[in-house]
């Protein structure tokens, strides 16, 4: 699957710092929030790709979010469906996630707004939206986290997080084993 384009996640800006001393001149790395345009192809939809969503993201992954998206909002069920990711041509900014199988429902996706990345529940227009799709894929289990080991994961999500370390910006999840490990870093 193909991310979007190779965008740093930061940039240099030029910033003035004022203190009692005077002021002083330097480079500063900032976080960078981009949009992202997610288009849907399947041949149910017609020949042209759906425009479903825009939102603000940080550059990376996009493949990934995209398809976190699409499955949060049960516009697929399973990555089987999914074809193929890929940058939309002339669009840089522009994401084409093609499908194959059952036609989706795009009906969970209709908001007053726009989406975020955010939990999910911004822009709904009703909460009955939220939690009918939610409750179906609840994630069960019976595995337990020692205490211990919980208070260390925010430490080593932290040593992960290469673009906070040196911005100071953007929010981060984690996903982690029952041991600990990191598996991914978001």
């Amino acid at each position: 699957m193909a991310e979007n384009r190779p965008v740093s996640a930061q940039r240099e800006v030029s910033i003035e710092r004022r203190r009692d001393a005077g002021r002083e001149v330097r480079v500063d790395l900032v976080a960078v929030e981009d949009p992202l345009e997610i288009r849907l192809s399947h041949a149910g939809l017609g020949p042209a790709p759906v425009t479903l969503s825009l939102t603000m993201r940080t550059p990376g992954h996009d493949a990934e979010l995209a398809l976190g998206y699409l499955y949060c909002e049960s516009v697929i069920a399973e990555r089987s469906q999914v074809v193929g990711v890929a940058a939309c041509a002339g669009n840089p900014r522009a994401l084409r996630v093609e499908l194959t199988g059952p036609v989706p429902d795009l009906s969970p996706l209709q908001r007053v707004g726009t989406m975020s990345s955010s939990c999910g529940v911004c822009g709904k227009t009703s909460l009955e939206s939220v939690t009918a799709v939610n409750a179906a894929r609840r994630v069960g289990g019976t595995g337990t986290i020692e205490d211990a080991v919980l208070r260390v994961l925010p430490g080593r999500l932290r040593a992960a997080q290469a673009t906070f370390a040196l911005t100071g910006g953007l929010h981060g999840v984690g996903l982690f084993d029952f041991a600990g490990n990191l598996l991914a870093a978001r």
